[in-house]
């Protein structure tokens, strides 16, 4: 019987292990290895994960019709009992179809609206099949579910307590090539009762046909962990839009997803464009609305230290230029997940990352502080809230309106540093009673709301609460219908008129390159707006420009709690409390109400009883700080 399970506590989805609440933190390798394996469970860690895609294709377990070879992974799961022998793991399992199987059924391919050629390597490889294709999942199933029963009978079987599902660009559930407009193959077609329609003329039903596929998918296969294992599943899925994800490869189906019943956790590495010393390392994921849903979030944690290798684009991703710099990102890491109640795996993407006694030191010093937090209070203190809706996606395509890609690379990176912790949360889990507690509420990317959403939000269009819009929220309706003025007035209580097409700034990012310029085609007029109804607040920007500096006054206004004024990274929950430098300096750090306050990275007390206090910080170091009662 697997000991594993997850359960909520104060809201708040918990890894347990016998019925008691442990630490979830974890590792992950691309194989099991005889060097990282013993060397972070010495550092404590008991629960490890591994492999990688490229290994799939090399090594695939489904070989021919009603062939499997499970050598593989008999191999490396009898390696980790030996190396980990108290420990516990969580595989990662593709589900992609090999490639004999595509030779044999060219219609269940993914096909592009953009003329390019099959390729069968590497990551960007173009030869695999439809997220739409019925016999794929059908097939593969079979060859799924006869490896799950394998595990389950195998010497280690009681040593795995997860499947993490994988399938897509890296495993991550990612439409194949998603900038080359996926999918008009047949597949897709029979999918949606008709031909696939070019880029420029899909529709709602399209999408939802196209984005609802992968959920599906994930359902089928998870389901087939349930029904033949007692194993927990995990998942990638459900990235908030930034960076270079493309809409057509984007997890936009979050409703029907977070329905599904068969999903235990989900993962997401963390921003990519945000990474270095000083900056904020915040979730793709949408963190409160799956712990709302029970469902346990994990950060991959792969920030690379200076031992990393991988250059991408002539740019290293080493985020730390030092080992130093490197310790202070390894905490931030960990502080964000903690402050957010979720867990992480250490990821060594480059191999032999961390092979270096001042790594394993360090990430045994953040098991320890894990531990220390499990016993205190898991509760969020947020008083603003980030709502985003990624069905709006349906409904617009990029072109035409400026959505959350910019608003997440132009503006989450000022909301992080504004001095207040926030949730983040889909538009489909706004309820009323349970979100008064929020004095400011951003959204972004809310140009197609449904009309139970829109209802809650007016509910809560009172108590002197504020919100704050950006480009179309609410201009169209779930049935198309495009009505900027009676449906964005209805929502924001602002009056709109059209203009011509409006070019929005530059992105203000020197790590990301777009192909296209961001502009609203028809424009919206104002451009800005800031009015108070007398017992609720609506402000609203075309283009979500304001600086760290603007949102922290908003919030003063609002008596919203400010933490810090410094413009460093804060965050905070009710038992912890993260900074991360973005400057040279000493930090002022306000708290809510008196407290106990110890320096949990470097175990000493800084005050009983108090509400403030003082650090000296260099740029790019965290702290963190454990508060009690």
């Amino acid at each position: 019987m697997n000991p594993f399970s997850i359960e909520k506590i104060n809201g708040f989805p918990v890894l347990k292990k016998d019925g008691n609440p442990v630490n979830p933190m974890m590792f992950w390798a691309r194989d099991v290895d005889d060097i990282d394996f013993p060397e972070f469970r010495r550092a404590g860690i008991k629960i490890f994960s591994c492999f990688h895609w490229a290994k799939y294709f090399e090594c695939p377990y489904w070989t021919g019709n009603g062939q499997y070879d499970f050598s593989y992974y008999d191999e490396q799961l009898t390696r980790f009992t030996r190396l980990v022998p108290d420990g516990y793991i969580i595989p990662r399992i593709f589900v992609s179809a090999p490639f004999w199987f595509l030779d044999q059924h060219p219609d269940e391919l993914t096909e592009f609206a953009i003329d390019i050629p099959y390729t069968r390597d590497g990551i960007a490889s173009t030869y695999h099949h439809s997220f739409a294709s019925e016999l794929w999942k059908k097939e593969q199933g079979k060859a799924f579910r006869a490896l799950m029963k394998h595990f389950r009978e195998a010497p280690y079987g009681d040593r795995i307590i997860g499947i993490h599902v994988a399938d897509g660009t890296c495993g991550e559930w990612h439409y194949w090539r998603g900038g080359c407009a996926p999918d008009c193959g047949k597949a897709m077609a029979a999918r949606l009762g008709r031909p696939v329609p070019p880029p420029d003329e899909r529709d709602p039903e399209y999408y939802q046909a196209f984005y609802s596929a992968a959920v599906d998918a994930i359902d089928h296969f998870c389901r087939i962990v349930k029904e033949e294992t007692d194993y927990l599943t995990a998942v990638f899925y459900g990235y908030f839009p930034m960076e270079t994800v493309q809409v057509n490869s984007g997890h936009c189906a979050m409703e029907k997803f977070l329905s599904l019943g068969n999903v235990d956790i989900v993962a997401a590495p963390h921003s990519y464009s945000r990474r270095f010393s000083g900056e904020d390392g915040y979730f793709r994921a949408i963190p409160a609305t799956l712990a709302k849903h029970g469902i346990l979030f994990l950060d991959e944690s792969d920030d690379r230290t200076p031992l990393g290798t991988i250059k991408y684009e002539n740019q290293s991703l080493i985020m730390a230029e030092n080992p130093e710099k490197a310790l202070h990102l390894l905490s931030r890491e960990f502080g964000n997940a903690a402050v957010h109640c979720a867990g992480q795996w250490f990821m060594d993407i480059d191999i032999g990352m961390f092979r270096d006694r001042i790594y394993y030191d360090h990430i045994a010093k953040l098991y320890q502080c894990g531990d220390r937090l499990l016993p205190l209070p898991r509760r969020r203190v947020s008083e603003v809230a980030l709502i985003t809706d990624p069905e709006s996606n349906w409904y617009y395509s990029r072109k035409n309106y400026p959505n959350a890609l910019y608003f997440s690379i132009q503006q989450m990176r000022e909301l992080t540093h504004a001095g207040v912790p926030f949730d983040f949360f889909c538009a489909a889990d706004v309820d009323a009673e349970e979100m008064k507690k929020y004095k400011v509420l951003i959204f972004s990317d809310v140009v197609a709301l449904s009309e139970k959403c829109r209802s809650e939000i007016k509910k809560l269009q009172k108590d002197h609460r504020c919100f704050i819009w950006t480009c179309g929220d609410g201009a169209v309706s779930r049935e198309g219908k495009f009505s900027p003025d009676e449906g964005m007035r209805d929502l924001t209580g602002i009056k709109f008129t059209l203009t011509g097409r409006q070019l929005l700034p530059p992105l203000q990012d020197p790590y990301i390159t777009l192909d296209e310029e961001f502009r609203q085609d028809p424009g919206f007029l104002p451009e800005k707006a800031d009015v108070d109804f007398g017992s609720w607040r609506s402000v609203y920007h075309a283009c979500p420009d304001y600086s760290a500096g603007e949102l922290r006054q908003i919030f003063k206004e609002s008596k919203v709690h400010i933490y810090s004024e410094d413009g460093d990274v804060v965050s905070a929950s009710e038992s912890l409390l993260m900074i991360h430098a973005s400057s040279d300096g000493c930090k002022s750090i306000r708290l809510p109400r008196a407290r106990k306050v110890s320096d949990l990275l470097n175990e000493r007390p800084v005050g009983e009883n108090i509400t403030q206090f003082e650090i000296q910080m260099r740029l790019g170091e965290t702290a963190l700080f454990m508060l009690e009662n």
